[in-house]
């Protein structure tokens, strides 16, 4: 949901609370970074109201994705996450050699 007030832009997407701020220039097309918890836009000016807003829940939807997705994969957090999903598997090598032992390929 885009939320506009007299100076200040909020964004909600997927739980989190994005101060935004868009800047109209010549560019070709609608550019968009996340800065901490700051979602900085750029589009040309050409660009209509309605399709800028739009685009922009989309670009932040997956920018905001991206990052929970690097603070998982930060530090073993997906390792850990993958160790303990499959339990007492140590390796692929291990899994190879269970395999075989039990005649599957």
């Amino acid at each position: 949901m885009l939320t506009m007030s007299n100076e200040a832009r909020t964004l909600e997407v997927d739980g989190v609370a994005l101060e935004l701020r868009v800047v109209r220039k010549r560019v070709k097309n609608i550019n968009a970074r996340l800065r901490g918890k700051t979602l900085l836009v750029s589009a040309p000016h050409r660009v209509p109201e309605g399709e800028l807003n739009e685009s922009i829940l989309q670009l932040a939807r997956r920018l905001v994705r991206q990052s929970r997705a690097d603070t998982v994969n930060s530090d073993g957090g997906a390792e850990r996450i993958a160790r303990h999903n499959t339990g007492n598997v140590r390796s692929i090598k291990e899994v190879y050699i269970v395999c075989q032992k039990r005649g599957g390929r």
